[in-house]
């Protein structure tokens, strides 16, 4: 029998990590004697029985794959999104194969650095901490090598954070291959961690995730933030650390009936005073009126563009700079034109958050800075530059 492997998402993509079904797909079938190939092409007719593997939700399906005569099996979360659903326990039970996808190293990259970063990933331990994306799974070392070839351990799971005991786990998982490597071993995963309990971001902090990127859904309160800001981790980790306020709403009413425009609006603040590298994220497709999404790149610019003009500029500006102010400074200084908005964006911005929160318009020109208030909050703090700017 021949076995026809296809990654939608790595042959449209690219630079995606490598797929660990198709990897223990492989091994199984290989195993067992039979032809595979990972194809560049979905190719049904070539095969007695085929993969599609797709976990990317992008809305691009293909009609072929469900169609009875082609004998697929059609894998993913684009196919199960609201969780995992296991392969046959041989399968899942097999340590992935990432050999098989060697001879479509171009497809990442030609550049130095992108064919190493291809060969760290095809070096990497794979697996899967669950299987049913709540609990760890007693067997998931059975996928690990005894004697691994790399420290980097790559997680495939679907969220990391919502699986009980992972931290632990993961903690036990690095005490017994630090023994084995006499050195450190770090973790990757495919998928962002996405944390509905903040305070799990200090357990996660603590593993050596070296490129994974953590969402904090709904909005924080600022002992949180200010606890985040003192564990001093580098700019690698705070630029992997995005807070996505959709995230604790349930509907757009309830988000603003609780004025979260003004509470995103006293983070960026507080964030842009510190100098913090964090990012606002918003959820897709929750806001009917598109100009919100707007305002949130907005603030993101604003964050990051105090440190842009100089150390001895950032230091005067994280007091005293506004939204509005920053919004009309030079943008000749600003690194990337990805980075800002045209004067006519902004001023539409502008125009469009005047029009429905007069409040939190009025920030935009007089609030530069905010001020924990002890009960979890933030309330507002006014420079004697501001104050004296009022009496005039």
């Amino acid at each position: 029998m021949s076995v026809g492997l296809y990654d939608a998402d790595f042959f449209k993509y690219g630079k995606v990590p490598i797929n660990l079904e198709i990897m223990k797909l492989s091994a199984y079938y290989k195993r067992k004697g039979e032809i595979v190939s990972l194809t560049n092409t979905y190719s049904p007719s070539y095969f007695s029985k085929n993969y599609y593997v797709k976990d990317i939700i992008d809305g691009d399906y293909d009609a072929e794959v469900f169609k009875d005569y082609n004998n697929t099996n059609w894998l993913g979360r684009a196919y199960n999104q609201t969780r995992y659903k296991p392969l046959p326990k041989a399968i899942e039970e097999c340590k992935p194969d990432t050999r098989i996808y060697e001879k479509y190293k171009k497809l990442y990259g030609e550049s130095i650095p992108e064919i190493r970063a291809f060969h760290r990933m095809l070096n990497a331990n794979h697996f899967r901490i669950s299987l049913d994306g709540k609990t760890v799974w007693k067997d998931y070392r059975k996928q690990l090598p005894r004697k691994p070839r790399a420290v980097t351990f790559y997680l495939h799971d679907y969220n990391v954070g919502e699986i009980e005991g992972v931290y632990e786990e993961l903690h036990k998982l690095i005490r017994f291959y630090s023994k084995k490597f006499h050195r450190k071993i770090f973790f990757n995963t495919k998928y962002p961690i996405s944390l509905k309990n903040h305070k799990d971001i200090f357990k996660v902090v603590e593993l050596p995730f070296s490129d994974t990127v953590f969402y904090l859904e709904g909005i924080p309160d600022g002992e949180i933030l200010v606890k985040l800001l003192s564990l001093n981790l580098g700019d690698s980790v705070y630029k992997r650390i995005v807070i996505d306020p959709t995230a604790g709403y349930s509907s757009e009413e309830e988000f603003f009936a609780d004025d979260a425009p003004k509470k995103i609006y006293d983070i960026a603040t507080f964030l842009k005073s510190n100098e913090s590298k964090i990012s606002l994220k918003y959820t897709p497709n929750f806001f009917t009126e598109k100009r919100w999404e707007n305002y949130i790149e907005l603030l993101n610019l604003y964050m990051r563009g105090v440190s842009r003009f100089g150390p001895e500029y950032a230091r005067r500006a994280a007091n005293v700079v506004t939204l509005a102010t920053f919004s009309a400074s030079n943008k000749d200084k600003r690194k990337s034109t990805r980075d800002t908005f045209s004067v006519e964006e902004i001023r539409e911005i502008f125009h469009f958050v005047g029009e429905r929160d007069w409040e939190l318009f009025r920030r935009f020109y007089e609030l530069s800075r905010v001020k924990l208030d002890g009960k979890g909050g933030f309330t507002e703090w006014k420079s004697s530059v501001m104050r004296r700017s009022k009496r005039e």
